[in-house]
């Protein structure tokens, strides 16, 4: 569901990415008015879910050296080396800042998002988002700032090959 923020108090919300939002607002709230108060109430349950305490990546944070895999560990090692620790980080890898996207090269929007300066009304957060959290990204598609992707695979090849020499330079790598 994308959040449209008008000038003044008004807010509008288009279900234009998830069609199935209207009907399943009807069933748990009981009103065809969709209002930020749903809306946040939503969310928050829906984020009780990602809650993963003592995970396998914390336990490898926490100095367990045999709690990931080979290929995770070489995963998280191209992550890092790509640049994407500078705005996925801390515990929940992400969902701690706003940042803009198209910081080495232009961005190229494929929707009418735009970011931050649809509520604040400044030209400056333009194509500014918020950096959504990677904890069980696996479980929270679609993906990237407008839900353009549905697949977690082809979403990371995309974002290290288009979105992350964007963001990175050349150094983002999607092998």
């Amino acid at each position: 569901m994308r959040i449209a923020l008008a000038s003044g108090n008004r807010t509008s919300f288009h279900d234009t990415s998830l069609p199935q939002c209207r009907v399943e607002f009807k069933l748990v709230f009981g009103t065809d008015k969709i209002t930020i108060d749903e809306v946040t109430q939503a969310i928050a349950e829906f984020e009780k879910t990602l809650v993963t305490p003592n995970s396998r990546f914390d336990q490898w944070l926490l100095g367990k050296n045999d709690a990931l895999t080979p290929e995770e560990l070489a995963g998280y090692k191209l992550f890092k080396n790509s640049g994407c620790v500078a705005c996925h980080n801390g515990e929940a890898v992400g969902g701690n800042s706003f940042q803009k996207m198209g910081v080495v090269e232009p961005y190229k929007a494929k929707s009418s998002a735009e970011g931050l300066s649809a509520v604040t009304g400044k030209d400056a957060d333009g194509f500014k988002y918020k950096v959504l959290t990677l904890r069980n990204v696996e479980m929270t598609y679609p993906y990237f700032h407008d839900g353009a992707e549905q697949a977690g695979d082809l979403g990371i090849a995309v974002f290290l090959g288009t979105f992350g020499k964007g963001q990175v330079g050349p150094g983002a790598d999607s092998s």
